[in-house]
């Protein structure tokens, strides 16, 4: 994948998790909230398929939105999502 297309859509996911303020920051100092959402940012780019187990467990309930909103979003687009919880 091109570099400044990486860019973008790194950005587009710091910003919908409202990372923006951190990008300069090194990961240890990101909560465990931020950790998720930066792992889920890295592994979100056009999957076909995507499997999860407990995906909100440490969200706070802005957070647990946003992610639903993101899986919301990638089933919009074709993506197949497949959830494991207790909830």
């Amino acid at each position: 994948m091109e570099q400044g297309v990486t860019r973008e859509k790194a950005e587009k996911f710091f910003t919908f998790f409202n990372l923006q303020d951190f990008t300069d920051e090194l990961m240890e100092g990101y909560s465990h909230s931020m950790r998720q959402k930066l792992v889920i940012a890295g592994a979100f780019h056009n999957p076909k398929v995507v499997i999860v187990d407990e995906p909100l467990v440490g969200f706070d309930p802005k957070g647990a939105r946003q992610v639903k909103q993101l899986f919301q979003d990638l089933c919009e687009n074709g993506t197949t999502i497949f959830i494991s919880t207790h909830s």
